[in-house]
């Protein structure tokens, strides 16, 4: 019966490639077929995918692509550059002042390309530092707008009230950049108050403005700065005297009512800034004198100068001044007039008068003759002499000057008899010191100068050992410089090129130069997993002897039996062998057979 089950379904058992593997229990007797165990496991899809023929011909492109993938990854990420330039379009100037705003916060790590010039901070500094530039007003020269955004919003339907709010708009715009330019001046606003002129109006109301200024931390406006100001504004729009413009402060005050004060205090607001300019000029000239000798830190100078800012005007009127007598220029000038005298008023209007003849006795009777004689002298040797004194002159100069009198003795004193060292300078280098300050300054006895100098021992704080450098934080630094981490990712870089190629191009391409090789030397030679004609031609024979070499051999590579060989197997110990095989070769059809068996 059993033998009849095998012939029946010989057929089912045609070998073919598994989509499903089961295990199955072998059987404990060669002559019947026991109860076989179906343990239902199943493969996973992605195992079952993978075993797929076009699949595993497929993967290793795909690894390949994969990794060129990796490749191009790592080369745009060592490619890209560690640090971002902020704000490429910058000006200059400005470049500079974001420059120095960047150092000077200290934490943002900006520096300049040497072949863009442009300013770069690190990547992941980036918008920290664009924020603060914001807070810095930085970029200053940035403009919002200007005469081509008045050109880009042009239209016919516009009218005219719009048109010259916006023309008022930008002429207030472009004054406040160009105020902001002013290297004092953090940010500023102008407003413009600028009526209607009408030519049907005689009494034309004139412009007004006001601006408010804004000065940088440390920085103070100038009354020079707030002229420029006040000019600026007045030249740049039409009927607007600089007395309508005024000009306020962040902290609420009116600048310009300084230039409307008595012009005696301006007077003498120069006058201290003349005086400090002397004082500050003298006190160089000591310093770099006395620092030849104990350094630039170890002398220290003050300069009171007493300033006559007297103005005195004279006129001088000289006669004879060399002694040899006046000298006179004389000018006579000598007038006569004849004067006609006579009783009547004349005719009266209307009436024809006939002259009368005249007469000598007529002519002396009716004439008066005047006569006139003046003499003017010009003296030649008179001069005249107006005179006016210089002011700021100097009435007296007082100077002090403290040094270093280790500092001096170390590089100047000569050592004593017994080989020490002075602890005292002597008379004659306080004289030769006090000689040369006093001529460095112009020293003057007459009116009152005075120089005082007095060696003294300088305050020397002490100076914290810094603590030695650790590991971490010598590679904190390493790391936190912007040519050691390019390095690093360069060989980062290198070492993940180097192991894609050994761990993925090299397995492919040996794969694809390999496998042509072995699958035409396994047709002609018939390698270990394919079986023979003689084989094949032994195993139809039914040669018993033969089925465990041929069994071994087909094993390692699981390949098909022939379906013919099922017709060929004669004796039952054949057939039993044959499915033995079939059932390693194909477990599952094996499974799937039986349990059609069992359900029929």
């Amino acid at each position: 019966m059993a033998e009849s089950a095998l012939e029946t379904n010989s057929q089912a058992l045609a070998p073919a490639r598994a989509q499903d593997t089961t295990r199955i229990s072998q059987p404990q007797s060669g002559r019947s077929l026991p109860s076989q165990t179906v343990s239902g496991e199943t493969v996973p899809i992605i195992r079952t995918i993978l075993e797929q023929p076009g699949v595993q011909k497929t993967l290793p492109a795909i690894v390949v692509l994969f990794g060129l993938a990796t490749l191009a990854f790592i080369y745009s990420y060592v490619s890209a550059p560690a640090a971002r330039p902020i704000f490429p379009d910058l000006t200059e100037s400005d470049r500079q002042v974001a420059y120095d705003a960047l150092l000077t916060a200290g934490n943002f790590g900006a520096y300049l390309d040497q072949n863009t010039g442009q300013l770069m901070v690190p990547e992941n500094e980036y918008f920290d530092a664009k924020l603060f530039l914001a807070s810095q007003n930085i970029p200053r020269s940035a403009s919002s707008g200007g005469f081509e955004e008045l050109l880009a919003n042009d239209s016919m339907t516009r009218s005219r009230s719009m048109e010259a709010a916006q023309l008022k708009e930008f002429d207030e715009r472009e004054l406040k950049e160009t105020i902001e330019a002013i290297y004092s001046i953090k940010s500023a606003r102008v407003q413009i108050a600028r009526p209607q002129q009408s030519v049907f109006v005689r009494d034309k109301e004139p412009a007004k403005a006001s601006v408010y200024v804004e000065p940088y931390g440390g920085r103070i406006i100038s009354p020079s700065n707030i002229q420029a100001i006040v000019h600026l504004v007045s030249s740049s729009v039409p009927f607007l005297p600089p007395e309508n413009v005024a000009v306020i402060s962040n902290s609420g005050m009116l600048l310009t009512a300084k230039l409307d004060e008595n012009s005696s205090l301006q007077a003498a607001s120069k006058q201290i800034e003349q005086k400090q300019s002397m004082e500050a000029d003298y006190r160089n000239r000591i310093e770099q004198i006395m620092s030849r000798f104990v350094g630039f830190d170890k002398v220290r100078s003050e300069v009171d100068i007493a300033l006559n800012f007297t103005q005195v005007e004279t006129t001088y009127e000289d006669f004879d001044k060399e002694g040899t007598g006046g000298l006179t220029r004389s000018e006579i000038v000598n007038i006569d007039e004849q004067e006609s005298v006579s009783g009547d008023s004349g005719p009266p209007a209307g009436t024809f008068v006939q002259a009368p003849e005249l007469t000598d006795e007529s002519e002396g009777e009716n004439s008066k003759q005047l006569s006139s004689s003046t003499t003017k002298n010009y003296e030649l040797d008179r001069e005249i002499r107006y005179v006016k004194s210089q002011i700021g002159v100097i009435d007296r100069l007082t100077v002090s000057v403290a040094f270093d009198r280790n500092e001096f003795l170390r590089t100047n004193g000569s050592p004593l008899a017994d080989g020490s060292m002075p602890t005292e300078l002597t008379g004659q280098q306080l004289s030769n010191l006090e000689s040369l300050i006093k001529s460095a300054i112009g020293f003057d006895e007459i009116r009152g100068d005075v120089v005082t100098l007095v060696p003294m021992v300088f305050f020397q704080p002490e100076l914290e050992e810094p603590e030695p450098e650790t590991f971490w934080d010598a590679a904190e630094g390493w790391f936190n410089d912007p040519t050691i981490r390019y390095l690093l990712q360069m060989t980062i870089a290198s070492i993940l090129v180097i192991l894609a190629l050994f761990a993925l191009v090299r397995p492919a391409l040996k794969f694809y130069m390999t496998g042509a090789g072995s699958r035409a030397s396994s047709v002609g030679s018939g390698i270990s997993g394919e079986l023979s004609p003689q084989e094949v031609a032994l195993l139809r024979q039914g040669d018993a002897g033969a089925l465990q070499d041929i069994k071994t051999k087909l094993m390692p590579k699981r390949s098909s039996i022939p379906e013919d060989m099922l017709d060929t197997a004669n004796t039952y110990d054949e057939k039993i062998a044959l499915m033995k095989m079939i059932s390693a070769d194909d477990p599952g059809r094996v499974a799937n057979l039986v349990k059609r068996m069992l359900n029929a």
